[in-house]
C-alpha cells in the first residue's frame, strides 16, 4: 500500500521541485499497474463460490479512491509542465545531496562530465524522502532521515573542451585502476600458489622444536612481504634468512587454536629454497608490495 499512499501526496511534491517528465510518467504507470492488479483481484473474488467468500470473509476492494488519485496525478503532471519558465520540455537533471556543491563546479557523474547550475537547500520530511526514493533520487541502500538536504541541478558538458579533457583523464585513470587491480590479483594468486606448496607438515615445527632450531634465525630474517588486516593488525608475512623462507600466518583471533602456535601468535613454516626459488619469491613480493602501496 506504500506506493499508492505516495500518490495521495502527489500534489505538493510534483509542484515543488524539479522533475523530469519520465519520472512523473513512471509513477503514473506504476500506479496504473497497481490498480490493474486490484481489478484482477476483484475479478477473482467475484468468481469464488459464495460459501467460500462467506467462510473466509473475502471482500472486494473499493478502488475508486485509487483511480481518483491517479487522475489527480495526471492533472498535476500537466499543471507542472505548464509552469516551466520556457517552452522547452526538457528539464535539467538533478540529484539530492547531503552536502552543497558550489555553482559552476565540475565533476564526473555517471560517466559524464557535468557542471553545477544551482544548489538549493531544502528540508525534507519523511513523506518527501519516501517520494524521492520512489523516483530514484536516493540510493536505495542508504538510510535517509528527515533533515536539510541540497537539490543539485546540473548540465552535461561532455562536448566542451574542458569536458572532453575531464572525460579523457577520467577514463585513463579508470583504465589504469582496472589494469592495476588485474595485476594485483594475478601477482597475489602467483605468490599464494608459490607459498602454498611449502605449507606442509614437514616444513612445520612444534613450538619447542621451532625455538631450538629457528628462533634466532627468524629474529635476524628480512621481511620481504607482509599483509595488514583490520585495524592494521599484521596478519601474515614472509621473511628470508639465507636460503630459509619463513611463512608466518597470524593465529590469534577468536576461534583460533593457539596451542598450534610455534612463534608467539603465529604459525610459522620454514622451507629451504634454492637460488632460483628465492629470486622468484622475492621478485613477486617486491612487485606485489609496490602495487599494494601505490595509491
Amino acid at each position: 500500500m506504500r506506493k499508492i499512499y505516495l500518490h495521495k501526496r502527489f500534489d505538493s511534491f510534483l509542484l515543488s521541485d524539479p522533475h523530469t517528465d519520465e519520472k512523473i510518467q513512471s509513477l503514473i504507470e506504476e500506479t496504473s499497474k497497481y490498480i490493474n492488479s486490484l481489478e484482477e483481484y476483484n475479478s477473482e473474488v467475484k468468481n469464488l463460490a459464495p460459501e467460500k467468500v462467506q467462510e473466509y470473509g473475502i471482500k472486494e476492494i473499493d478502488i475508486k479512491d485509487f483511480q481518483d488519485n491517479l487522475d489527480d496525478a495526471k492533472k498535476n503532471a500537466k499543471t507542472f509542465a505548464k509552469q516551466e519558465p520556457d517552452k522547452d520540455e526538457t528539464v535539467d537533471p538533478w540529484f539530492i545531496s547531503r552536502y552543497p556543491y558550489p555553482v559552476c563546479s565540475k565533476f564526473i557523474r555517471h560517466d559524464s562530465a557535468v557542471e553545477v547550475i544551482s544548489t538549493k537547500k531544502k528540508y525534507l520530511n519523511e513523506d518527501d524522502i519516501v517520494s524521492m526514493e520512489e523516483v530514484g533520487a536516493f540510493n536505495p541502500w542508504d538510510d535517509y532521515r528527515p533533515g536539510n538536504y541540497y537539490i543539485i541541478t546540473y548540465k552535461n558538458i561532455n562536448d566542451t573542451e574542458q569536458g572532453k579533457k575531464m572525460l579523457k583523464d577520467y577514463h585513463e585513470e579508470k583504465d589504469a585502476k582496472i589494469k592495476r587491480q588485474q595485476r594485483l590479483q594475478k601477482l597475489s594468486s602467483e605468490l599464494n600458489d608459490f607459498v602454498h606448496q611449502y605449507k606442509e607438515s614437514k616444513n612445520y615445527s612444534p613450538e619447542k622444536e621451532f625455538k631450538e632450531k629457528y628462533e634466532d634465525k627468524l629474529a635476524k630474517a628480512e621481511k620481504i612481504y607482509e599483509r595488514s588486516g583490520y585495524m592494521t593488525v599484521l596478519r601474515d608475512y614472509l621473511a628470508v634468512n639465507g636460503n630459509l623462507l619463513f611463512i608466518a600466518d597470524y593465529n590469534g583471533l577468536d576461534g583460533d587454536n593457539w596451542s598450534v602456535n610455534n612463534d608467539a601468535n603465529y604459525c610459522v613454516w620454514v622451507a629451504k629454497l634454492n637460488d632460483e626459488q628465492l629470486d622468484k619469491v622475492k621478485k613477486l613480493s617486491r612487485e606485489l608490495t609496490k602495487l599494494e602501496n601505490d595509491n
